[in-house]
């Protein structure tokens, strides 16, 4: 049964506390119903706008993988979702994958999990089956009783963040990379938790099961080939998009000190000078971060630059892992 629950616009909404957050115009490419999430104050740390851009950029994105996997004649039946935050992804997942009749929210914080599974509820099918998960999910994955399809997990700001809905904060522990060529590489750029999740993930996965990672680009393109070859999978960028950095404060300082302690500059830029130099344009990773080497901001400068009333973004790349290689290229059509 659904769960009942005030609309957006109800005088217990407000008495909640919860903060209305209008997406419908993101999501009329994918469905007609109207899509008004109710946000959990400890989010309001999300812009509206840092968090409609990665929205708009990840559903496009699903629509791509959603093709590729198609092509490979692989429909998802089950999505799951780590760290679903207001839940607009799943959402969209629901939406965009057709034969999805199974989502799974994993979360380690009990009430945001249960205000995203709230706001997922409310706008998928009724004959989709929505399983909330409350726990660690810093250890090896264990998603419900049965393996997904598809799962979905955004690392941009991983590990340096301490936003409520993260998977990971600053003080998490993930033990470094050890088991490959790559080690030095990964540890440098603070890849180990990536790595790790993607070692775990096949456990999780149904045998011709795939991983959709959201990835903050701070460091050389390359790497992204590193950490695949790494963790027994093959990637392809569905997108990539410069993306407005959320709860900046956090992030960049992270970042900064990590760079104090002798990590390598990382990549980010100021919004506002480099945004109109790529606006209207899709480029392809590798094309973005050239496109944006003008503008790059070490994360000390960056902060520094935040300091000063300016708006700092870094480049996201939303990328398909499967254990098989894909020949199928689909570019995307603005």
């Amino acid at each position: 049964m659904a769960e009942i629950v005030p609309p957006i616009d109800h005088p217990e909404t407000a008495r909640q506390g919860l903060i209305p957050l209008d997406l419908s115009a993101l999501f009329w490419p994918y469905t007609p119903r109207r899509v008004q999430l109710q946000l959990n104050p400890r989010l309001a740390h999300l812009e509206h706008e840092t968090e409609t851009v990665r929205v708009r950029h990840v559903l496009r994105g699903f629509v791509l993988g959603n093709l590729i996997l198609e092509a490979h004649g692989l429909t998802p039946a089950s999505f799951a979702i780590i760290g679903p935050g207001s839940g607009a992804e799943a959402i969209g997942a629901a939406h965009i994958f057709p034969a999805v009749c199974r989502l799974v929210l994993r979360d380690r914080d009990a009430l945001i999990l249960a205000g995203a599974a709230v706001n997922v509820r409310r706008h998928v099918r009724e004959s989709i089956n929505v399983i909330s998960q409350a726990g660690n999910i810093y250890a090896p994955l264990a998603l419900a009783e049965r393996p997904v399809d598809l799962l979905f997990a955004n690392f941009s700001d991983i590990p340096f963040t301490d936003a409520p809905e993260a998977v990971a904060d600053r003080g998490a522990y993930w033990p470094p990379v050890t088991r490959t060529d790559h080690d030095s590489a990964l540890n440098l750029w603070r890849l180990a938790f990536a790595y790790g999740f993607l070692r775990s993930a096949p456990a999780t996965l149904t045998p011709q099961g795939s991983a959709l990672i959201l990835l903050g680009g701070r460091f050389p393109y390359g790497v992204f080939d590193r950490l695949a070859e790494a963790a027994g999978l093959h990637f392809q960028e569905l997108r990539s998009w410069l993306q407005p950095q959320a709860d900046p404060g956090n992030v960049l300082a992270g970042f900064a000190a990590a760079e104090t302690a002798g990590a390598p500059d990382f990549d980010f830029y100021d919004v506002g000078q480099a945004e109109p130099v790529i606006a209207g344009r899709i480029l392809h990773g590798e094309e973005l971060k050239a496109a944006l080497a003008p503008y790059r901001l070490s994360a000390s400068a960056a902060l520094k630059a935040f300091r000063g009333g300016r708006m700092i973004g870094y480049t996201a790349h939303l990328m398909l892992a499967t254990p098989f290689r894909s020949e199928v290229t689909i570019w995307p059509e603005e």
